[in-house]
């Protein structure tokens, strides 16, 4: 059985690498050479980020770039990801190899979390387990917001890591209570840390997601096998550690996007007809290949790309799970656990409410949820659902195929139609630009490779216009390759409240009214608005400061209270975390020997050798 197990499994991994790699390949970058539309604003960021690291380090905090818009914030942007595995892997590789090394990464250590926490947390067949890894691995939300250049979701992977996470079990045999509390800060702390990685590398939008997604889990798991406390405690201990580890980064983007709320989004972009919205949620889920290229809420209104759609983790967890349901009716099996059922069923509903309804809704959702109102489009919640659906379609695996005998077969029989259902996607949506324009990569990676063989990027010199009059292929934000701070630039932060209404396309050393052509960025963060208003130009006298700000050196700023208090914060707790974490390895080292399974009905723990398959 050993051998089997083995060469079934390695065999799917393979199978299923292979097809994602073969996919991704496809698109990054297509047969042109060309990117996803969205990699017009991301990869101008990883190439300032290379520049940045070239002149001043690792160690020097990057506030404020020239770059685009004249000169903006960017530690305080939302999604700028200075600090991230694909700007780590920019530094080292072509950016093309990074974008891809990131891809494959995540969604492997997410295949391979979802693997743990089915077997070891579930107690799932290692069939059940396998099956969850090929899921996860090839679900079209990761694979397919990477190929558009949504780079900072590749974070995604770590959704099932910290379901994972929060399910391992803290109790000892001993029941030793400092043992306990070691192995449960362990816990905290790593979650935490992921948290955090998910606020540095530009998608702080997808912390709620992921939270309701882990709680999803967790509720399921409740639902099986009654309510734990533990696991609650461990999710909302890394919810709070995140925020000092994080603060950083969080902190300033919190000054910064409270000047600039984008209500309007989330009202307007909604579902009227419920029948509608769950057929395109369907599809969206199991089939999202049969979806048009583009989707309105409400006909004849704006509508989004089928990139906002793909959530698709395959026809295979349907089918399951019907099943599975069908199963239950004709043993006439009762669900037990209420609670955890309507809870569960109240994070199921929730994505649905925020993408259904009438304008009145809308507002009346914009006023009491303050931070989700500012989400672009309010259907990226439907990832909540992933994770939990690729759990409960193992779990359903086991229940249809109770005879051990089958289930072999049965694992084959469902990896490869995974595996089919994406091999055979039109991918025309992708890689053409009928629809949404592509993007030309090949200046910023030129740029890369000439600042890795020392040729750094020129000073800004110039705001504006784009390089070449007339340019339709977004490449406005590419400037900088030529010492071109972009304007009119890309920045989704300032949707249409674009501060700096002084700027002009001209060089910056013209002097306009007194002011150098040039935004201060330190003022997007002042409290006088009459001296230093957001957009405010860098004065005459302020030469220095721009010399050293259009060459990409730090620009001198006396960092705010606040500003302060956040770093101190950040370092404090990573210190902190350090000693947690040292503390955890020893002593899983004392008790590496014994091996423990996530809880089970009434708290017990179970063998390993007794969990399922």
């Amino acid at each position: 059985m050993t051998v089997r197990k083995t060469v079934l499994v390695s065999l799917a991994v393979a199978a299923s690498t292979a097809t994602f790699v073969r996919t991704l390949s496809h698109l990054v970058p297509t047969a042109n050479g060309m990117l996803g539309h969205d990699y017009s604003y991301f990869l101008p960021y990883l190439l300032s980020g290379v520049q940045w690291i070239y002149q001043n380090g690792w160690l020097a905090i990057p506030y404020f770039t020239p770059d685009y818009c004249g000169g903006i914030p960017w530690l305080a942007i939302p999604r700028s990801d200075f600090y991230s595995v694909p700007q780590v892997l920019t530094t080292l590789a072509n950016p093309i190899l990074a974008i891809k090394w990131t891809a494959v990464t995540f969604a492997t250590i997410g295949g391979i979390a979802s693997y743990g926490l089915l077997r070891k947390c579930f107690g799932a067949s290692w069939q059940a387990a396998g099956l969850a890894f090929v899921l996860f691995q090839l679900n079209t939300f990761l694979l397919f917001r990477i190929a558009v250049g949504h780079l900072t979701y590749h974070v995604f992977g770590l959704i099932p890591v910290l379901s994972w996470l929060v399910l391992v079990p803290t109790a000892t045999a001993s029941g030793s209570i400092g043992i306990n509390f070691i192995r449960t800060a362990g816990k905290i702390i790593v979650a935490a840390i992921l948290l955090a990685m998910m606020v540095y590398a530009g998608a702080p939008d997808l912390i709620i997601p992921a939270v309701l997604s882990v709680i999803a889990v967790l509720l399921v798991h409740h639902v099986r096998m009654g309510w734990h406390s533990a696991p609650w405690c461990i999710l909302a201990g890394a919810c709070l550690w995140a925020i000092p580890l994080s603060a950083l980064k969080l902190v300033p983007a919190v000054m910064l996007v409270r000047n600039y709320p984008r209500p309007y989004v989330f009202e307007v972009w909604r579902f009227a007809d419920p029948i509608r919205l769950f057929k395109v949620l369907a599809a969206s889920l199991f089939t999202p290949e049969i979806l048009p290229w583009g989707i309105a809420p409400v006909r004849g209104t704006v509508f989004q790309g089928l990139h906002e759609f793909e959530y698709g983790v395959s026809v295979v967890p349907l089918f399951l799970i019907l099943a599975a349901i069908l199963l239950s009716a004709i043993n006439r099996s009762r669900p037990r656990h209420l609670l955890a059922w309507i809870a569960l069923a109240l994070v199921v509903a929730f994505p649905i409410a925020l993408a259904s309804g009438n304008e009145g809704w809308g507002l009346l959702l914009a006023k009491i949820l303050p931070i989700i109102r500012d989400y672009d489009v309010s259907v990226r919640f439907w990832s909540i659902y992933i994770t939990p659906l690729i759990v409960v379609a193992g779990l359903s695996f086991d229940r249809v195929f109770w005879d051990t005998r089958l289930r072999d077969v049965a694992f084959s029989t469902s990896v490869l139609v995974v595996i089919a259902q994406l091999m055979s996607r039109d991918l025309s949506y992708y890689e053409t630009t009928n629809l949404i324009q592509l993007y030309d990569p090949a200046p910023v990676i030129r740029a890369v490779e000439d600042i890795a063989a020392g040729m750094p990027l020129p000073e800004i010199s110039q705001v504006g216009p784009p390089l070449k009059s007339g340019e339709t292929d977004r490449r406005e934000n590419d400037g900088l390759t030529h010492g071109i701070s972009a304007y009119p630039c890309y920045e989704p932060l300032f949707g249409y409240q674009f501060p700096a209404r002084q700027l002009r396309a001209a060089p910056v050393k013209s002097v306009i009214d007194g002011h150098f052509n040039l935004v201060d960025p330190r003022c997007y963060f002042s409290f006088d608005s009459t001296t230093c208003p957001a957009g405010e130009l860098f004065r005459e006298d302020e030469g220095l400061d721009v010399a050293m700000f259009t060459s990409h050196r730090p620009l001198p700023w006396e960092l705010p209270v606040w500003q302060r208090f956040a770093e101190a914060a950040t370092i404090v707790s990573g210190m902190l975390s350090v000693l947690g974490l040292l503390a955890f390895i020893v002593e899983s080292v004392v008790r590496r020997k014994q091996k423990q399974s996530c809880w089970s009905i009434g708290g017990e723990t179970v063998p390993e050798e007794k969990l399922g398959g």
